[in-house]
């Protein structure tokens, strides 16, 4: 079991292997757009907390190293709920999720490395260095939507879908991916936010569904 917030309350919910999806406490169904508002969320709340260690640097309260362990150490908690999130709960996640997941915070890591040069050598205005801090919020998305197509194999689902978010704009590469509304092997569906332009900032939806009897 774990909880979430499910309307405007935490609710304690568990996780149906059989159908890939989550029940909340009266056993209903929680819809897809909840838990994708989830992933939103916690985007959001990484976003907030980078921001607020970079003004914490811009405004001299703590020094570049002390910047990184911080930004590093909510990277690191960020991806692991979402990780958790997208295996169906902490019981779920499988040491291939967290190896995923350690493979996507170390390429973060050396995105935060990059940034603390650019500080150290005096590059970026204080509300630029706020801003590039706020975009590391987004990168808890690929953490999500990986964790899940492991997790999805594993239940045994063996087709997925994936679309274009209408009120989104989309990179080249989101559109080859689209399956057009066919169903296709998951193993060669992309997820979301991974190898396009888009990259973290990705929108598309990806379903998934076991064979058919």
């Amino acid at each position: 079991m774990t909880s979430f917030l499910v309307g405007s309350a935490p609710q304690t919910v568990t996780y149906d292997r059989r159908v890939g999806k989550y029940r909340d406490g009266t056993g209903k169904f929680v819809s897809r757009a909840t838990v994708l508002r989830l992933v939103d969320q916690e985007s959001d709340r990484l976003a907030t907390r980078m921001k607020a260690h970079a003004r914490l640097l811009t405004d001299g309260r703590i020094d570049i190293p002390e910047f990184q362990k911080r930004a590093a150490e909510d990277l690191k908690l960020s991806a692991i709920r979402s990780t958790i999130l997208g295996s169906g709960g902490r019981s779920q996640a499988t040491n291939q999720a967290y190896g995923s997941t350690g493979r996507l915070l170390r390429e973060q890591y050396q995105f935060l490395d990059g940034f603390a040069r650019d500080l150290a050598a005096g590059k970026l205005s204080k509300a630029q260095a706020i801003q590039r801090a706020s975009l590391y919020g987004a990168s808890t998305r690929s953490a999500f939507h990986t964790a899940e197509k492991i997790a999805r194999g594993r239940e045994g689902f063996i087709e997925a879908k994936r679309s274009l978010d209408p009120s989104a704009a989309h990179c080249p590469q989101c559109l080859s991916y689209s399956t057009s509304g066919q169903w296709k092997p998951l193993n060669e569906v992309t997820m979301p936010t991974v190898n396009c332009e888009c990259s973290q900032f990705c929108r598309c939806l990806v379903i998934f569904r076991k064979r058919l009897a």
